[in-house]
């Protein structure tokens, strides 16, 4: 059964991990962010697998759901910043703190 779920669990992180990211590259249209989403997207996945081994949990189907669901919500907050920091207008730094900032609901 092990076995089974940990194939299972690869499988659907690397779908996870492509569906994303191709959702990603479509809408950003560009790469050296998609690159930066791409290693937060790694970073994230590294440190819950970390986490999970150093707490010796079990690889079952809530591990597999939680592992998937980091996907989503670890690119989310990235995905939202990227988007400001490339569609902001004005000088460089002014219009990325305005954009960013009104993302971040800084005021």
């Amino acid at each position: 059964m092990d076995e089974i779920i940990g194939r299972e669990l690869l499988r659907n992180l690397l779908l996870a991990m492509t569906a994303v990211m191709a959702i990603s590259l479509v809408v950003l249209t560009n790469v050296q962010i998609w690159l930066l989403l791409f290693g937060t997207m790694i970073v994230t996945l590294v440190n819950m697998i970390g986490f999970a081994k150093y707490w010796a949990m079990d690889i079952d189907v809530t591990t597999c759901v939680f592992f998937v669901l980091a996907i989503g919500v670890g690119i989310d907050y990235a995905s939202h910043v990227a988007l400001a920091f490339v569609t902001a207008k004005g000088t460089e730094w002014v219009g990325i703190k305005r954009k960013v900032g009104k993302e971040l609901n800084w005021n």
